[in-house]
C-alpha cells in the first residue's frame, strides 16, 4: 500500500468492498435481481418446465437445454469452459501468460456457448438474428418482453423453427 497517495491515512477498507455500497447501488441491483428470476421463470413456465427451476442453480442450465433443445452433453461444455476459466484465473498469479490465455480461452468459450444458446432461445420463440442481437447485449430488457408478451410463443416443433435447425445438432 503507498502510504503517500493515501489521504486519510485511518482509513481501514472493510474485508468486504460490497458492504460499502449504498442503497443507490442496492435497490437497482435487488430489482434487476427480482425481475431477472420473475422472467426466466415465467419463460421456463411458458415452454412447458417447471418454472421454480430458475432458482435452483445448475438444475436452471439444464432446463434451459431442455427449453432449447440441447443435449445435456451440452452441459459438459459449459463446466469445461467454467473449469479452464478458473483454472486460468488461478494462474494467473504465478504464470501471467499461461493463466491469462487460459483465462480467454474459458471466456471466449463461455461466450460462445452463450451467443448459440440464445440463438436458439430466440428460434425457439420464434425470433430471428436480430433478437439474439437483443438477447445477447440486453438480456434484461429482452428475456422479460419474450417472457411476458402474449404475442411470443413457444414455437419448438413448428414446421418454421424445424427448417431453422436443419443440419443443427439437437
Amino acid at each position: 500500500m503507498n502510504l503517500l497517495l493515501q489521504t486519510d491515512m485511518t482509513y481501514q477498507p472493510g474485508a468486504n468492498p460490497m458492504m460499502d455500497m449504498g442503497p443507490a447501488f442496492w435497490i437497482p441491483y435487488t430489482l434487476v435481481i427480482i425481475i431477472s428470476i420473475v422472467a426466466w421463470w415465467k419463460l421456463f413456465e411458458k415452454a412447458g418446465q417447471p418454472g421454480w427451476a430458475a432458482i435452483i442453480p445448475i438444475y436452471n442450465l439444464i432446463t434451459f437445454l431442455r427449453v432449447i433443445k440441447r443435449p445435456m452433453s451440452r452441459l459438459l461444455y459449459y463446466v469445461g469452459a467454467i473449469v479452464v476459466y478458473v483454472i486460468g484465473a488461478t494462474m494467473m498469479i504465478s504464470n501471467p501468460m499461461v493463466g491469462g490465455v487460459l483465462f480467454a480461452i474459458g471466456i471466449i468459450a463461455l461466450l460462445v456457448f452463450a451467443i448459440q444458446d440464445y440463438h436458439r432461445l430466440s428460434l425457439s420463440f420464434g425470433k430471428d438474428t436480430g433478437w439474439t442481437v437483443g438477447l445477447v447485449l440486453l438480456s434484461i430488457i429482452f428475456i422479460p418482453i419474450m417472457a411476458f408478451s402474449k404475442s411470443i410463443q413457444y414455437k419448438w416443433g413448428d414446421k418454421e423453427i424445424d427448417d431453422h435447425l436443419v443440419g443443427e445438432e439437437q
